[in-house]
């Protein structure tokens, strides 16, 4: 009797703890939904808490979807449940035709259902396979080899044969007693085994026939079942409890079984050719991945419960993946935490250049984390933005409008501007005491956060309620990688609200959301300067795109120029000084280089850099040895691909080690020393051709802003080398070195400032 107690009290404390869990993760839903920004939505019918649109579904959803479209309109958008997802239905020719004819990529995905994962293989078939290359080759081969018309030709002797059998059925029936037939069922029969013959070279006759039939109706039936954990995630253990998941399990076991006895004889040979045959001739190498057990993964180290692998990556993800990578090899794959899919990590020069150029596409895709999602509108950027045509054509007014080499050029006069403040501070502060020093990486990050200012608003951040730019600018990169529950633990995400992690993305978004609204407008009336913001307004009121520019589009590529262009050039000036004081005989010999270009001018002229190819060895050599992204931004697999042997599986989180890559002593002699003669006679370069070269990376995620971080970085660099002479604190000269300790983000910058006494040169 007491266990029989124990054993209820234990079920029902459980079952108020799953419900108290439930009901905190729905209230935090609406809280986080409530906050969103505000978008121009189709309308929608009225929800239930909790259930939201899935009781206006009905038996017939097609009938019931046709009569709320009546009164809502011919676009309706549903909340089915809890999924984090909302659903769109269309109901009308016109919308079904801008569908097409407009956004034909944008709209080529499919949602993968519980079911469809199991019982298709993880969804690698066409009727479910997430839109890529992976899917465009096996359409493909149904488009041209098994669906062709000269195909579906050849077997009318098949149709001739199966019609002739149900025909001699009716007219036996037609003859006998017998009062009526069961023509559905019939008709099914006959279907049944024109199908198999076609595909499988053969019918299965008695047990065999019903066999196929019975699995075939059940598959059909399971991927329209509904399953609670598709509606509501929280509760997916619902269908483990139920049976549900046996069932599908079952179906699938089942027909494999049947698919693999009829490879097997296709194999050992035939007599009548299928659908089946003409895929083994296709097939690679003549095995067939069954499901993901069974998946050939690169190796991967030896997993925590729950945690997975991410207690490995450490406080420095770049060097701690590096040493894992000397025991298990170029290709890791690990698990972070509790992430549905699993990540790649890349480590070798080959297997980026495969990626690179074998499989680009399917590596073009972003994971878009929590942060993301809360900062840059949605990821409506261009750095976080999913892979895709709005993708492709904001990138295209980055690289050809916004940051082309002409247009970099012509933001020269406020380089001059910028950098000639930041040498006048300088020397002011050259004329105090030697104990007298200056923190230069706070110097440099003010500067560039005032140039990239000036450049997207026409205002310093210095300047009237610009003042929290710099600020914001730098929260927001601290939290684009701050360790956030959700994105590893999914069920835990209300952990991040409870924590206050997500109130504050949101302050800093509402913050410096409000200060470009501001900006925007003093555009409008033309109150301000010109800057990047006029030129994306311009094509935004002029329609001079072949999308829609929305506000919150123009915003989050402000935040991208924002984000990339201040802290990666700051940090990479701080890196080189720091190695140039390291290293007096190579500044000694930069700073005649850069003196004897220049001479005797007042201000730097822009065709001077073309002349100062040492400082340029310089710059090569500080994002060979200190490169700001050290793991570049992550990159997702549209779908899943064979890499060097490996499957890799669709939705992986890809990182390339590009830190790693770069000091890899098989491209590089003495990797860990600062060398910047080692590029005066070579032609490897950043572009991304030179793979082992990577800064910025490489392919269709490469970084568009490269010309605007580069022009900035030369301009500050060859001034203060021009201007000063430089003496580090008396305890680092004393030490002879200077503390190179990291410290990681989403770029990687010196734990310590850099503090520096300028001593004005004397020409």
């Amino acid at each position: 009797m007491k266990g029989v107690f124990s054993s209820t009290m234990f079920l029902s404390l459980l079952s108020f703890f799953i419900t108290i869990l439930i009901l905190l993760k729905l209230i935090i839903i609406r809280i986080t939904e409530n906050s969103k920004t505000k978008l121009n939505l189709p309308p929608s019918p009225p929800k239930l808490p909790i259930l939201g649109n899935l009781h206006q579904l009905g038996a017939l959803p097609h009938r019931s979807l046709r009569e709320l479209s009546l009164k809502y309109g011919d676009m309706m958008m549903l909340q089915l449940g809890q999924r984090k997802n909302p659903t769109l239905v269309v109901s009308s020719a016109e919308v079904a035709m801008e569908i097409m004819k407009k956004h034909d990529i944008v709209f080529s995905n499919r949602p993968q259902n519980t079911a469809a994962k199991i019982l298709l293989y993880g969804c690698t078939d066409v009727g479910f396979g997430l839109y890529g290359e992976d899917w465009r080759r096996k359409r493909k081969i149904c488009s041209i080899q098994l669906l062709n018309t000269k195909m579906v030709q050849s077997f009318g002797v098949i149709r001739e044969e199966e019609v002739a059998e149900l025909v001699n059925e009716l007219r036996e029936v037609s003859t006998s007693e017998a009062k009526y037939v069961n023509l559905s069922e019939m008709l099914l029969s006959t279907l049944n085994n024109i199908v198999c013959k076609c595909v499988l070279g053969r019918k299965y006759p008695g047990d065999g026939h019903s066999r196929v039939k019975g699995l075939a109706r059940n598959v059909m039936v399971h991927l329209a079942a509904f399953s609670v954990g598709d509606y509501f995630p929280l509760l997916g253990w619902v269908d483990v409890l139920t049976g549900k998941i046996r069932k599908y399990q079952t179906a699938f076991e089942e027909l494999d079984a049947l698919f693999d006895e009829a490879i097997a004889q296709h194999l050992t040979g035939n007599p009548l050719k299928g659908f089946l045959e003409i895929l083994l001739q296709h097939q690679v190498d003549h095995t067939k991945t069954k499901s993901k057990t069974n998946l050939k993964l690169p190796p991967s180290p030896p997993k925590l419960p729950l945690i997975g692998n991410l207690h490995q990556l450490g406080t420095l993800p770049h060097r701690s993946l590096r040493d894992l990578s000397l025991k298990y090899g170029e290709m890791m794959m690990l698990q972070l935490g509790q992430r549905q899919n699993p990540t790649l990590v890349v480590s070798s020069v080959e297997v980026a250049m495969e990626i690179i150029k074998t499989h680009d596409i399917v590596f073009s895709n972003r994971p878009q984390n929590t942060a993301a999602k809360t900062l840059l509108y949605e990821c409506a950027d261009v750095a976080f933005a999913l892979y895709g045509e709005s993708w492709r054509q904001k990138r295209k007014i980055c690289v050809l409008e916004l940051l082309s080499p002409k247009r970099v050029q012509s933001f020269h006069l406020i380089r001059e501007e910028e950098v000639g403040k930041l040498v006048d501070k300088l020397r002011e502060a050259s004329s105090y005491g030697d104990g007298c020093y200056v923190n230069l990486s706070e110097m440099l990050m003010s500067t560039s956060s005032n140039i990239v200012s000036k450049c997207l608003l026409g205002q310093r951040c210095s300047r009237d309620g610009y003042s929290r730019m710099k600020e914001l600018t730098r929260k927001v990169m601290v939290h684009l990688t701050a360790f956030t529950v959700r994105d590893y633990f999914p069920w835990l995400g209300w952990v991040d609200v409870l924590t206050g992690r997500v109130k504050e993305f949101r302050a800093t978004f509402d913050a410096i959301d409000a200060l470009f609204d501001e900006a925007i407008a003093q555009h409008l009336t033309g109150n301000a300067k010109k800057g990047f913001v006029d030129i994306l307004l311009q094509f935004q009121q002029n329609n001079m795109l072949s999308f829609e520019l929305t506000k919150n589009d123009l915003k989050a590529l402000l935040m991208d120029m924002f984000v990339g262009g201040t802290d990666t050039v700051s940090v990479t000036l701080q890196w080189t000084i720091s190695e140039l004081l390291r290293n007096p005989n190579i500044m000694k010999k930069a700073q005649e280089e850069v003196r004897k270009v220049v001479g005797q001018k007042s201000n730097m002229e822009e065709n001077d850099f073309s002349q100062m190819h040492y400082l340029k060895c310089i710059i090569k050599e500080t994002l060979r040895l200190h490169l700001p992204a050290t793991l570049l931004a992550p990159r997702e697999t549209i779908s899943s691909v064979k890499l060097k042997g490996y499957d890799i599986p669709a939705k992986t989180m890809v990182y390339i080690n590009a830190w790693a890559i770069q000091r890899d002593p098989t491209f590089w002699e003495n990797p860990e020393e600062f060398l910047p003669e080692r590029f005066e006679d070579s032609e490897v370069d950043f572009k991304g051709q030179d793979f082992h070269f990577i800064p910025f990376g490489f392919g269709r995620r490469s970084c568009p802003g490269m010309n605007f971080g580069l022009a900035n970085i030369e301009y500050v660099l060859a001034s203060l080398l021009y201007w000063f002479d430089w003496k580090l604190p008396q305890s680092d000269t004393l030490n002879q070195d200077i503390d190179m300790s990291e410290v990681a983000g989403l770029v990687v910058s010196k734990k310590v400032p850099l503090l520096v006494k300028p001593i004005a040169f004397s020409f």
